[in-house]
């Protein structure tokens, strides 16, 4: 499973760096939208290699509850 979409169809991408707390292997959490499906991937920091991949259609909610967060962080 591979997030195949045009850069203009994202709608949302968080990256974020992080170590494994069990393996202690740093890796990057990587979340987009795109085309109404999330993809989460984890993704070893050193080499690339992909280590969990998941895929799921998107929940309207989470988009709803996306907004209210940027619109706290504006103050």
């Amino acid at each position: 499973m591979q997030a195949k979409a045009a850069p203009t169809a994202i709608t949302k991408l968080v990256v974020k760096r992080d170590q494994d707390d069990t393996t202690q292997v740093e890796t990057y959490e990587i979340e987009l939208r795109a085309n109404g499906i999330e993809f989460d991937y984890v993704i070893a920091a050193a080499d690339g290699t992909i280590l969990a991949q998941k895929q799921e259609a998107e929940n309207p909610n989470d988009r709803e509850e996306d907004e209210d967060e940027e619109d706290d962080n504006d103050d």
